[in-house]
């Protein structure tokens, strides 16, 4: 079963790098989400970048380069985003990448939280048109994002609603500026989307794994 977070703003607590880390535990997010802002493009990733689901290809949860991470007062809350987050924040450069139920990704600065910018890809699925599931209102982007540090794309597995039917696409966009750089159907031939749930996350190993479930576990791999 997929664990439900807590409705809310998403705030930042501790040393610049380490607080960020700590978002993975204590993000939250509800509202309307703001509009795309204008921003430079983001300085060089920092050392303790967190692309991918529980922070390597292993999934081991380890943050090796945080030392320390100090809890006792906030350094900033986002606006209001506009959906729940099932999956972990990702951090490269100087920004937090979220990605939301309502099919919106954001990249936030990780210095001050502010938006510099935000991709909404598609309306998400009611989650009444669903046969199982214990996410509503809406069934988006349920699964971690991965980010390929090399080319500067942020990928996500988004669960469209398109003609009154669920689909699953595998969606890359630049970490810069959130322009949408490929979009692919990822649904496995022969399965009903409806019943396709997402699991943990992506993964980059010269593929796009996206996990996904019916009462046997599929992987469905794409080349970037």
């Amino acid at each position: 079963m997929t664990r439900k977070l807590r409705t809310g703003k998403l705030p930042l607590t501790g040393a610049l790098l380490a607080g960020a880390w700590v978002l993975a535990t204590s993000l939250a997010m509800a509202g309307a989400g703001p509009a795309r802002a204008a921003e430079a493009k983001p300085p060089p990733p920092l050392q303790g970048s967190w692309t991918v689901y529980h922070g390597d290809p292993a999934g081991s949860g380890n943050a090796r380069s945080v030392t320390s991470v100090r809890v006792h007062s906030r350094v900033w809350t986002s606006p209001a985003l506009d959906g729940q987050l099932y999956g972990q924040p990702l951090v490269f450069g100087h920004r937090v990448y979220v990605a939301t139920e309502n099919n919106t990704v954001y990249a936030l600065s990780t210095a001050t939280g502010a938006t510099a910018w935000s991709t909404h890809l598609g309306k998400p699925v009611p989650a009444s048109t669903l046969p199982c599931g214990n996410i509503t209102p809406t069934v988006g982007i349920t699964g971690t994002p991965v980010i390929d540090p090399a080319r500067h794309e942020i990928f996500v597995v988004a669960d469209e609603y398109r003609g009154g039917q669920p689909a699953h696409f595998l969606v890359g966009l630049d970490t810069a500026t959130g322009h949408r750089t490929m979009t692919r159907r990822v649904d496995p031939p022969g399965q009903d989307p409806a019943a396709i749930l997402q699991r943990t996350g992506l993964t980059l190993t010269g593929i796009w794994a996206a996990p996904t479930r019916l009462q046997h576990r599929h992987v469905a791999g794409l080349r970037s």
